[in-house]
């Protein structure tokens, strides 16, 4: 059986910008991030949204994470929720209501490129079909 890579990134909410996270830490409950080699930030739990790459890649091979918003060829734009046991995409409709679930693995994500994340570009979500 296949090792599964887990990756996170956080969504930073006062600075309202995405980190990649290189460790966790679970007891003292914050994550360490980088900005550049030198550089490392510590964020609390509190201050961020942890964000679970969903081992899945978009049409141009760009990692998928939690919360990403994906716009399909036929238009529909689907957001990347995880319920804690597997990923799933929502389909969106113009009033922000999800209309259809498909757990990753019974959709074609070469149809799909990633256009944002629910956090810094919810207004995509306000337009349903672009």
């Amino acid at each position: 059986m296949e090792a599964r890579e887990i990756k996170f990134r956080v969504w930073h909410k006062k600075e309202k910008r995405m980190f990649n996270v290189f460790a966790i830490n679970f007891e003292e409950k914050f994550v360490a991030c980088r900005l550049n080699v030198a550089s490392p930030l510590y964020f609390p739990f509190d201050e961020i949204e942890l964000l679970q790459f969903a081992k899945s890649w978009d049409i141009e091979h760009t990692e998928i994470y939690e919360e990403d918003i994906l716009k399909g060829t036929d238009g529909f734009l689907y957001t990347v929720k995880n319920n804690g046991i597997k990923f799933y995409l929502v389909a969106m409709d113009i009033t922000d209501r999800g209309l259809m679930n498909w757990t990753l693995d019974m959709f074609d994500l070469s149809l799909l490129k990633i256009i944002g994340n629910t956090n810094k570009n919810s207004e995509l979500l306000k337009r349903g079909k672009g």
